[in-house]
């Protein structure tokens, strides 16, 4: 059929026009892999939503840490062989299958949700806050359970709250059932790396959305931050 040849002929054409249009900082591609370097200004987020990528994937490929901040000048790069689909829900279809999500922009968020990280660890709060608020979502961060109960007192109409399940000042259950009296129409999500059945099965009896074990792919937290 000679409509092959022209959807060929029209992908070419929109990755050169997408290459032409990237910033002058974008300073080569191989491979997929940009070198981009640095500006004033530049967030991983904004970098994820401008070349549709996740800002967990270029934080790991460069090394960078909740303590590293993107110095302009800095040289880093940029995966673009893995792009978020835009509809990243749908894991049955490749992005490589696809005919021309050459730039992969990031999907909208259906509904702009206020989401509460509640966790020890610095790095996974940053990488979830990194995620989600590149998908357009307003994220908060706790990092114990007082400042988690302090933060839902002063916004009550949190629509997630993400829960470790051991904290400093918490490693029971029972700060869950306290989210659950105060945020009553919050979705909670249990994260933890001592997973047991009975504490799944404990945690789904308070009233917990889902339980996700550690480590977990980001996109599951997409997934769910999507469907609600």
């Amino acid at each position: 059929m000679r409509l092959r040849p022209l959807v060929s002929a029209f992908c070419a054409i929109a990755l050169l026009a997408i290459i032409a249009a990237l910033p002058a900082s974008a300073s080569g591609i191989t491979g997929g892999v940009i070198t981009y370097t640095v500006a004033r200004g530049d967030t991983l987020g904004a970098l994820a939503a401008r070349f549709g990528v996740y800002a967990s994937t270029i934080a790991t490929d460069n090394q960078l840490d909740t303590r590293h901040q993107l110095e302009p000048g800095r040289r880093i790069r940029i995966d673009n062989r893995h792009i978020v689909p835009a509809g990243a829900g749908d894991r049955s279809r490749s992005p490589r299958r696809r005919s021309c999500n050459v730039a992969g922009a990031m999907h909208a968020a259906a509904r702009v949700l206020q989401v509460l990280v509640v966790d020890d660890e610095p790095l996974i709060r940053w990488s979830i806050s990194e995620t989600l608020g590149a998908a357009g979502h307003r994220v908060s961060e706790a990092q114990d359970a007082a400042s988690a109960l302090d933060a839902i007192g002063r916004t009550p109409d949190v629509d997630l709250v993400l829960l470790d399940f051991r904290l400093p000042d918490s490693n029971d259950l029972g700060l869950l059932a306290k989210i659950r009296q105060l945020a009553p129409r919050a979705h909670v999500i249990l994260m933890t790396a001592f997973g047991t059945a009975d504490v799944t099965a404990g945690a789904l009896s308070l009233g917990a959305m889902k339980v996700l074990n550690k480590p977990f792919d980001m996109r599951e937290l997409e997934d769910v931050a999507r469907a609600l």
